[in-house]
């Protein structure tokens, strides 16, 4: 009973309701079907399913078990659930073990799990009653909606791993969510989280005790960075940015990750709790020219031009050109303008006194040098263009450390940008 005892504190919300499971399995003819199905969303007598054991019945060697977290929320498309097909039948067919979170501001266990599939003594039988599961299952996934407001993904993902504890054979999370985290230890409402270093934030996170335990767990995603209105689109390098700090805290936690590029649906639901807008950087629209006494800025954040770590190397040159690309235009518009490129940085680790200030100092002037090279490189003149190096002492820099002097990566993050301003004489 080790797996049925088990029970979850938020399987009293769950959904669908057991008037509408009953009504989905009443065409089940098999009676012990019945009572496993219907463990699906209450732990019930799932071991009244008397016969061979299941890996006597199934024939495999071990059952494969998957928890969903399915992120029907708000701001993002209902998932569609075409992409758990595969896995929901490979654990029928293994007698695995299946359970369903629903990914919110709280999240919950939404369909209660339980052993799946026909422990039927014949061929012939298992196959029936299997097919029959394989074409109740995608309903419990696609009726799941949020009830709580915000999305916790990262306490979701945590929620499942602890679902799949007790299961039977290897383990697998299928994560069908935006990703974009609006509450808890991955806020991406705060700071500039979306541009910051992905292996800062899960050293962060780490360093926080915040990682699950995800050894051994093999995580499929799908529909990461999807969004729908009122929550803007993501950048291509944004959407990279995301995929990148996921999958360093899921690789910090003990787990392989799989994404895959699914194309969302475009049904939304309404009426769900809010969730939070992300602000995403934008870059500010430049004019063509300007007249005298104008002035315009841009800040360039990490989600415009990268740099790799401590140095002033572009982690892609040709996404920063582009990003330099409407300031050599205005410059080129403005026959007498001028152009002061400031680099900044996070501020200095504290344990390195003098030394630690001095290098962010070269590394922020380095980085305003290779910013102020790409705009010559685009036609503007290398005598109207200014180079400097603020380190952490721009006026727009924010406190970026903890009290105990840790780097916040969405603090740091919304500090490493180069600023160009360009001014007509």
């Amino acid at each position: 009973m080790g797996l049925l005892s088990r029970r979850n504190a938020a399987a009293r919300d769950k959904e669908p309701t057991m008037k509408k499971v009953r009504e989905r399995l009443s065409n089940l003819a098999n009676r012990a079907l019945i009572v496993a199905a219907l463990a699906l969303v209450a732990w019930g007598a799932i071991t009244a399913l008397a016969g061979c054991s299941a890996e006597e019945a199934s024939g495999a060697t071990q059952p494969e078990s998957t928890a969903f977290v399915v992120g029907a929320h708000a701001n993002a498309p209902l998932p569609k659930t075409d992409c758990a097909t595969d896995y929901l039948s490979q654990a029928v067919d293994t007698n695995g073990y299946i359970e369903v979170i629903s990914a919110e501001g709280e999240p919950r266990s939404a369909v209660a799990g339980a052993i799946v599939g026909s422990t039927a003594s014949t061929e012939s039988k298992r196959a029936q009653e299997n097919d029959q599961w394989k074409a109740a299952l995608p309903g419990y996934l696609s009726e799941v909606r949020a009830q709580t407001s915000e999305v916790d993904t990262l306490a979701s993902i945590d929620l499942a791993a602890r679902a799949l504890s007790e299961a039977p054979g290897a383990h697998r999370i299928v994560v069908m969510d935006s990703g974009l985290q609006t509450t808890g230890a991955l806020d991406f409402t705060q700071g500039a989280l979306i541009s910051a270093d992905a292996s800062e934030v899960a050293a962060w996170l780490s360093d926080q005790n915040e990682l699950p335990n995800l050894d051994g767990i093999q995580v499929e995603w799908y529909y990461l960075g999807d969004v729908a209105a009122p929550q803007a689109d993501l950048t291509p390098a944004q959407r990279d940015n995301l995929r990148a700090i996921w999958q360093a805290i899921l690789e910090a936690s003990g787990a392989d990750v799989t994404f895959h590029d699914t194309t969302p649906g475009s049904e939304v639901a309404e009426g769900l709790p809010e969730v939070s807008v992300v602000d995403l950087p934008e870059r500010a629209s430049m004019p063509d020219s300007l007249t005298a006494g104008e002035t315009v800025q841009v800040e360039l954040t990490e989600s415009d031009v990268k740099f790799r770590g401590d140095s002033a190397e572009f982690v892609d040159a040709s996404q920063a050109r582009e990003a330099v690309a409407d300031c050599a235009k205005l410059m080129a518009g403005t026959p007498d303008a001028v152009c002061l490129v400031e680099g900044a940085t996070a501020s200095a680790d504290p344990s390195q006194g003098d030394e630690g200030e001095r290098f962010i100092q070269e590394l922020s002037q380095a980085r305003a040098d290779a910013v102020a090279s790409l705009l010559v490189e685009a036609g503007s003149r290398p005598d109207a263009i200014e180079a400097r190096g603020c380190g952490d002492d721009h006026p727009s820099h924010v406190s970026d450390r903890d009290d105990a002097g840790n780097l916040v990566p969405s603090l740091a993050a919304q500090n490493r940008k180069v600023i160009i301003t360009i001014s007509a004489a």
